[in-house]
């Protein structure tokens, strides 16, 4: 199947929408594809790269991949949500082809050509100073591969019975953790790797020290290129004992358990040490080879340092009376109040602390320093306070299903109150925030609600106003006090059909599209660019706020 391509052009739009100016660029057309995937096309604004990756309902039942930079044969899978684009223009993706119901050979795709084949190949690429890695196997072995980009060399790693990556973000997604590739100080790239029954570090080419396990979500690199994490001398992580720190060469002391590892100003690692993994375990925090805290019986949590090198964490004990579960922060050495539960622990400036509790009645209580706030809510779901001091939190009184009364929300800021709203929705599923508030407190918030058909609606909340009502409301940014979002609505509900928007002020910007994927907005320039699908052509779209 051939599709011609349309030439990149730059077309502005001459008519104004609320004064903005669009400006659309041609990606790409697919005149002889049937039925284009409006979120098909991956884009590399960039270098101009694209890849389409469309699949044959008809004859072959196969995907290929079109491409400015080249086009594909017919594989039984295309990752193209995991394609990597270099600084020079090149795309690289992986495909397999089955070749029976538990076996599979993968490429390596570059710019649509066959490079290298495998076993298995990891699509999650990592690109560092012009070299791209990734993990693959062959043989039931794994290995590093490097690729230079320039020269077009691959270098592959020795081969290991198991190869994981063990870097991972400070701020993580719902859902399992996904590892990366770490790198030291020095930019040498570092994994965990298994062999003849035995794990241990690789940084660079040099396998470190062989352990019996090492816990690969607690490995973190400290400014002098070594490596800090847990080890074992005997057993794996899915059984307790004998953990204990490493760093470069040396090793701490031993625990039957090790948790909450990060690294003081003087980079020695805290962390919580336990005496055994049954429940009521003693634990204490630790830093380096000396225990920092007293030992409490149902657990530690959250550990932490303050820039001026306090240390502060949760406590969990039985009170000796009733054997009710009691929770308290520790700071610096001294107990705080204790409470039933503890969440959303913070530090704030001039060591004030932060947190929310639940009082024996089970409503919700702000801790501000010494100061209690009582809410009257049965949870508190997000709570912050600005560079003003003013407190800002979404309340919940929960509902009865079996009585038909629904939950009720509100949002307070400061000494104003709003709501109630069936729901309040996350704005940012990264961080868990329910609203976002400036530094001149202007503010915005997603509410939910279901109408008199029982449809469930969605409105947008800001200091100036509220949206019009919505299906859904997408990629919220606050800018100059004003909100800009993305807004669906469906027009046609037996099929399922909507039309998107993107709305600044709550006020559309924007002509109505089928499709917008690839949002971003540019808070230095204050452009909006996405990418939209009319007809079977592909745009880029920038709009000037």
């Amino acid at each position: 199947m051939k599709t011609f391509f349309s030439v990149l052009l730059i077309f502005i739009i001459s008519f104004s929408l609320e004064a903005q100016t669009i400006k659309l660029k041609s990606i790409a057309r697919f005149d002889k594809i049937h039925d284009v995937d409006g979120y098909g096309l991956r884009y590399d604004e960039k270098t101009g790269t694209y890849i389409y990756a469309n699949y044959d309902t008809l004859r072959q039942k196969k995907y290929n991949l079109y491409s400015n930079k080249g086009n594909s044969g017919n594989y039984d899978v295309i990752e193209d949500y995991g394609v990597k684009f270099d600084s020079y223009g090149n795309y690289f993706v992986s495909a397999s082809n089955n070749i029976t119901d538990t076996t599979y050979t993968y490429f390596l795709l570059k710019n649509g050509k066959e490079i290298a084949n495998y076993d298995y190949l990891n699509s999650s690429w990592t690109e560092k100073n012009g070299i791209l890695y990734y993990v693959c196997s062959e043989k039931n072995k794994n290995y590093l591969v490097s690729y230079d980009i320039s020269n077009e060399k691959f270098t592959k790693s020795k081969g290991y019975d198991e190869i994981n990556l063990c870097s991972y973000p400070k701020v993580q997604f719902e859902g399992e953790p996904i590892g990366e590739l770490g790198f030291t100080s020095d930019d040498k790239p570092y994994y965990i790797a298994r062999d003849n029954g035995k794990t241990f570090l690789v940084i660079g080419d040099e396998e470190q020290k062989h352990y019996s396990d090492i816990d690969m979500y607690n490995v973190i690199p400290d400014s002098k290129g070594n490596l800090v994490y847990v080890a074992k001398n005997g057993g794996n992580f899915d059984y307790f004992g004998n953990a204990f720190v490493v760093q470069g060469e040396k090793e701490y002391k031993s625990y039957d358990r090790i948790d909450n590892i990060i690294l003081n100003k003087d980079e020695v690692p805290v962390y919580v040490g336990s005496d055994s993994a049954d429940e009521g375990s003693p634990q204490r925090v630790v830093i380096g080879d000396k225990e920092a805290s007293k030992t409490y019986g149902e657990g530690i949590y959250n550990a932490g340092i303050t820039d001026d090198g306090k240390l502060y964490f949760i406590a969990n004990e039985k009170n000796k009376m009733t054997e009710a579960y009691e929770s308290f922060v520790v700071f610096d050495g001294k107990e705080g109040k204790r409470y039933p539960a503890i969440n959303n622990l913070k530090i704030l400036p001039g060591n004030k602390i932060f947190y929310i509790t639940q009082a024996a009645d089970d409503k919700s209580i702000i801790i501000i320093g010494n100061d209690e706030i009582k809410t009257g809510y049965s949870s508190v779901l997000d709570a912050k306070i600005l560079p003003d001091g003013t407190l800002a939190y979404v309340g919940a009184i929960y509902g009865n299903y079996d009585k038909k009364e629904k939950d009720k929300m509100y949002v307070h800021i400061g000494k104003e109150k709003f709501g109630p709203y069936e729901s309040v929705q996350t704005i940012d599923y990264v961080t868990g925030d329910y609203f976002k508030i400036d530094d001149n407190k202007n503010y915005m918030y997603i509410t939910n609600h279901t109408n008199s058909k029982d449809e469930y609606i969605t409105n947008l909340i800001t200091k100036t106003g509220k949206s019009p009502i919505f299906d859904g409301i997408q990629n919220p940014v606050l800018y100059k006090g004003k909100a800009l979002y993305v807004a669906s609505y469906i027009t046609d509900k037996v099929n399922y059909y909507s039309k998107m928007r993107v709305y600044f002020d709550n006020k559309p910007i924007s002509p109505e599209y089928d499709v917008i994927n690839d949002f971003n907005f540019d808070d230095k320039t204050g452009v909006v660019s996405f990418t939209t699908l009319k007809g079977k052509e592909f745009f880029k779209v920038e709009i000037q706020l």
